[in-house]
């Protein structure tokens, strides 16, 4: 990796506020090239752990999920800006796209019927792919102070976290009034200075500027910044400012810390399952040999005219045994995540009444309309689902689902066995009963080392 940990120099705190502080565009899901920036912001990269993360505020990544206050399953593309020109366009600049955010919601134990509330942090831990062109600055000009075009940008390494202290000063640098004229990128260079920690407010620090915030276009694109002491420490994440007051909220860089440590655990259930399956692929075992498809059917009671969809469905193994069941009035979605797959899938099922379609349920709405589906089946994924992609997960069975359709969750039995996922990431029975907000309908045991649950959607969406 070429960018610079901040332990590496020694540097005035002007110079490192500019030099930690990264500028992003924020695009649509859609925009594949990432070349219409809806808006602009802000965040930093931070050494933890052994790993590297871009931090930024929540609602630069899901502004759609602020304005309804839910979420609402879509990812909007954060991309920083590396300021380097490619030799194509010497008028333009790279900018690296990011992905795989993790973030939070709060839950009130005390007030269970509450919504989530959500929690404005999130990161993503970088790889090398990320690291491809060097992020560096570019020309910055504050009164006497000059920051040179071309200098590279820099970490900020964990041992400068810090809580905040009312006898410091607190510092903000980023761009502002950031706008696109014909191919130019035109903003405005700002350093926020003499912030004053008041107080802990809720889950936010509340810091005081020394003048009233008059004109909020004079903060719009810090969101994300990192706020920085006067000796250097990193103290969280600037996510909102109060217009006609002295108030600003940061996001305590404890917070950030926690939610770092998740992301940290998920990626090593996640590699650990990626092994698991490999080995099982080597091995050549795999759910289908260890089930009886004749149970599962025969449990699932299928009729003819039908609508199926199997998430998950990999070479399309089960999603041909419901194909014959439907018949010609009925219909199969075969949805899976690994194009190799479903490519493969669509040449052996044509002329057939199976849909291959590549779609991830824990991100995005599939191509099926509402209230469509009979049943929704899906065999040993559901333990791999983090509890966010749970939530959109729920969200898009209920819009799927008819008024008495059916989810068929297969699992793995929550105890040991010579194969499948770790212990600690499988679910079992009661705790699936639990976390699924649908009426359960039947347990069913399948040999030796699974289970089939079968909920039903009593309710209109």
């Amino acid at each position: 990796m070429n960018d610079k940990d901040m332990h590496e120099t020694t540097l005035p705190l002007w110079e490192a506020l500019v030099k930690t502080s990264y500028q992003t565009q924020i695009t649509h899901p859609s925009d594949k090239n990432c070349e219409n920036p809806i808006v602009f912001g802000s965040g930093f990269i931070v050494e933890y752990n052994n790993n590297v993360f871009f931090v930024t505020a929540d609602h630069v990544v899901h502004p759609d999920d602020y304005d309804c206050k839910e979420r609402t399953g879509t990812d909007f593309v954060v991309s920083i800006f590396n300021n380097v020109k490619p030799e194509s366009n010497f008028l333009s600049t790279i900018v690296t796209p990011l992905g795989g955010f993790y973030y939070m919601e709060k839950f009130d134990l005390d007030k269970p019927h509450e919504a989530l509330k959500l929690h404005d942090v999130t990161v993503c831990i970088m790889k090398e792919k990320h690291f491809e062109y060097r992020f560096l600055t570019n020309e910055v000009r504050f009164i006497s102070l000059t920051i040179n075009a071309g200098d590279p940008k820099f970490r900020i390494p964990s041992d400068l976290f810090a809580e905040p202290s009312k006898d410091k000063l607190y510092f903000v640098y980023g761009k502002i009034r950031t706008k696109l004229v014909g191919i130019i990128l035109h903003s405005e260079d700002t350093l926020k200075e003499g912030l004053k920690f008041m107080d802990n407010s809720g889950d936010y620090y509340l810091l005081n500027t020394p003048d009233v915030i008059n004109d909020y276009e004079d903060w719009a694109g810090l969101s994300g910044s990192p706020v920085i002491s006067e000796t250097g420490e990193c103290i969280g994440v600037l996510c909102s400012v109060n217009v006609n007051t002295k108030s600003i909220w940061v996001m305590p860089i404890s917070h950030v810390k926690m939610l770092m440590d998740i992301a940290i655990s998920q990626e090593e259930i996640l590699s650990l399952k990626d092994k698991q399956m490999k080995e099982n692929k080597r091995k050549g075992s795999s759910s289908e040999e260890l089930l009886d498809k004749e149970i599962i059917l025969d449990e699932l009671r299928i009729t003819t005219g039908q609508t199926i969809l199997e998430i998950g469905c990999g070479n399309g193994y089960m999603s041909k045994e419901f194909s014959k069941l439907v018949g010609e009035k009925g219909k199969v979605y075969a949805v899976d995540i690994q194009i190799e797959l479903i490519d493969k899938l669509k040449k052996e099922i044509s002329e057939t009444n199976i849909i291959p379609l590549l779609s991830d349920i824990t991100k995005d709405k599939i191509e099926v309309n509402d209230n469509s589906i009979d049943l929704i089946y899906l065999a040993t994924v559901f333990h791999i689902f983090s509890n966010e992609q749970i939530e959109v997960f729920q969200k898009e069975v209920n819009r799927l689902l008819k008024v008495g359709g059916k989810l068929v969750i297969l699992n793995i039995d929550k105890k040991e066995s010579s194969f499948g996922p770790p212990q600690n990431m499988r679910v079992s029975n009661e705790e699936l009963n639990h976390i699924i907000k649908m009426k359960p309908v039947i347990s069913v045991k399948l040999g030796e080392s699974f289970y089939m649950q079968i909920f039903e959607k009593i309710d209109k969406n």
